[in-house]
């Protein structure tokens, strides 16, 4: 069974992979970006159309996955980890510290990564995620600039 961190060993991958998933996610047929759900599937009642939708976190794992999600499997987070063949607990925990980074927050990110965030060679890179990162719906693509500057700051520190 592989694990995340083998895909992503650094807090800087998973981003990577946030800002990659999103982008390919907002080119996907039959599907929308929407924070606010790690994933949902609606059916249009008069084409039968089903779209899929999905926040930054769904979006990463999918790129992980190398595919978007079927409706079948997108509104279950344990469908989620069966799909990428890893365990429930650690797909969520990092759909999780995803989801956090996306508002602003690296404290989860860290955790996951079993970094310790209150050290000083952090502070500036804390403080630009936490002033300039708030992934929304409507927003996210204005944010890229922003993120690949955490990024930036993630690998100058060798995270």
């Amino acid at each position: 069974m592989r694990t995340i961190k083998e895909l992503l060993p650094k807090p800087s991958d998973a981003i990577k992979a946030m800002l990659a998933g999103l982008q390919k996610a907002d080119h996907e047929r039959g599907f929308q970006i929407d924070m606010s759900t790690y994933g949902s599937a609606l059916q249009d009642d008069d084409s039968f159309q089903v779209t899929c939708f999905g926040c930054a976190a769904t979006c990463t794992v999918q790129h992980l996955l190398g595919r978007p999600f079927v409706p079948e499997e997108i509104d279950d987070r344990a469908k989620h980890a069966a799909a990428l063949d890893m365990l429930w607990y650690e797909v969520s925990s990092f759909e999780s510290a995803i989801d956090n980074f996306r508002t602003g927050y690296l404290s989860v990110l860290f955790r996951f990564y079993d970094l310790e965030l209150n050290q000083q060679k952090y502070n500036e890179l804390e403080d630009h995620v936490d002033k300039w990162i708030y992934l929304q719906t409507h927003n996210w693509t204005q944010q890229i600039p922003a993120i690949e500057k955490a990024i930036k700051m993630m690998e100058e520190l060798g995270i």
